[in-house]
């Protein structure tokens, strides 16, 4: 290789054109990853409203049931509350007279 013939100025400026083509490709490269993890973040919470919908309304039929049942069965319903709430108040009772 013989310098003395290399310009310098043409030689930065290939570089220069060199860095810019590399920072293009990066560039695209980069904003390729970030649309395809858009897109995947995006059918993420498409799924999640869905999946929310389903618990809802699950929920929601859930509590329909319950109403149903305690409307059918009040002295049972009635019986099944008092039981849960002598079952809590004998927990924390012994809880409190532990200490």
């Amino acid at each position: 290789m013989n310098t003395s013939t290399l310009d310098p100025k043409r030689e930065i400026g290939a570089l220069a054109d060199d860095v810019r083509s590399v920072a293009h490709t990066a560039a695209n490269y980069v904003g390729e990853k970030v649309d395809s993890a858009r897109q995947g973040l995006n059918s993420a919470v498409e799924s999640g409203k869905d999946l929310a919908a389903i618990v809802r309304d699950k929920a929601v039929e859930g509590a329909k049931a319950t109403g149903d049942a305690v409307r059918d069965n009040p002295f049972y319903s009635a019986g099944i509350a008092f039981g849960l709430g002598a079952l809590a108040g004998a927990l924390v009772t012994g809880l409190i007279n532990r200490r």
